[in-house]
């Protein structure tokens, strides 16, 4: 048999309280009273109907939202409170504004937020970028197939500029691990992304305002260093960590790139950081070197580039590497790297023909 309770009701029509009885069920709670006729009443309170409109240790108000008008129960027993906490649940909203140690509650709700608000955006990335360079390569070059299709979708390509821009990087003799695929897409924005997995998108306006096969070289090699050193791959990780993660938790490899896939878009924005810029930078001049290519066209692509910002940003308040910082860098390592170029009459061909 269930255990009985005292406790005050209002029926919604009066505002005088009664004297009642109250039981738990599996899935509710029945009143019982007796009437000024001495009739016995039954009334049953499904669960999911009831509403705690105030909560403590000493007293709690329940009311019920299926009558209307609205009942009412206020009961004091200390044996009822813990037993509806335990059988009901109280809701979270009313265990942390009600109870005798709301402070120390907040404190600890204000620290669990704080951590998984930190954890969202410090301890996921992190995790997601490990994640990224272990990527398996295979997967990676299948995702980045899928990825420059749907990227290209809708595309203006100029098909002649993309012939010769492959043949160009050809030339380059350049050792990777990657499929280098070359899009040039006609476009009045300055621009020029990578893909994980090979591919490279190049929009022409870029193109147009170059003057030397030395400056094409450069932006390839950058954009390429960008691919082998999983760059592309290691900030879509980053951007999409949450998303990532559910799928990492639940071993499906799969659907990473299908999260991957389905965000194709933010390619044609997607900034990097000063470390990883730097790293491609300095892995594009090792690539200039190693195939005997002028290093200053890297530092005239970058002045390019920095006719076409019309806002300056200063590095420190910038996540992106400040243009003078990196034209400072590029003729640094010329000075610590000197080594002897080889003029590449196919090069020069090719970029003529691109021009």
């Amino acid at each position: 048999m269930h255990k009985v309770y005292k406790a005050r009701f209002y029926n919604g029509i009066l505002s005088k309280a009664f004297t009642v009885e109250v039981s738990f069920g599996e899935n509710e709670l029945t009143v019982f009273f007796t009437d000024n006729y001495s009739v016995s009443h039954q009334i049953v309170w499904q669960k999911n109907s009831i509403k705690e409109i105030q909560y403590s240790s000493s007293i709690i108000s329940l009311k019920y939202d299926s009558e209307f008008p609205s009942q009412q129960l206020d009961i004091t027993d200390p044996d009822f409170i813990e037993e509806y906490k335990n059988h009901f649940k109280v809701s979270a909203y009313n265990l942390i504004t009600h109870t005798r140690n709301r402070n120390m509650v907040l404190i600890v709700f204000g620290v669990f937020v704080s951590l998984m608000v930190l954890s969202y955006f410090f301890v996921l990335p992190f995790f997601a970028d490990i994640f990224a360079r272990n990527f398996p390569k295979d997967i990676e070059i299948s995702m980045g197939e899928k990825l420059y299709q749907n990227v290209l979708s809708g595309e203006e390509i100029d098909s002649v500029k993309t012939a010769n821009i492959n043949l160009f990087f050809k030339q380059m003799k350049v050792d990777g691990d990657y499929p280098v695929k070359i899009t040039v897409v006609e476009s009045n924005i300055e621009n020029a992304f990578a893909l994980p997995g090979g591919g490279i998108v190049v929009y022409d306006k870029i193109l147009n305002d170059m003057n030397n096969y030395d400056e094409l070289a450069a932006l390839l090699a950058h954009e390429y260093s960008h691919v082998q050193l999983k760059h592309a791959t290691r900030n879509i990780f980053r951007s999409l960590s949450g998303y990532i993660f559910i799928s990492m938790f639940f071993g499906d490899i799969t659907g990473v790139s299908a999260v991957i896939i389905q965000n194709a878009d933010q390619f044609r924005s997607l900034k990097y950081g000063r470390e990883l810029e730097h790293e491609a930078d300095e892995n594009g001049l090792k690539i200039l070197k190693s195939n005997n290519i002028e290093g200053s066209g890297m530092a005239q692509l970058f002045k390019n580039l920095k006719k076409g910002n019309e806002i300056h940003i200063s590095e420190y308040f910038s996540s992106h590497p400040d243009i003078d910082s990196r034209i400072d860098f590029v003729n640094e390592y010329q000075k610590q790297n000197p080594y002897t170029t080889i003029q590449n009459d196919s090069m020069k061909i090719y970029f003529d023909r691109i021009k």
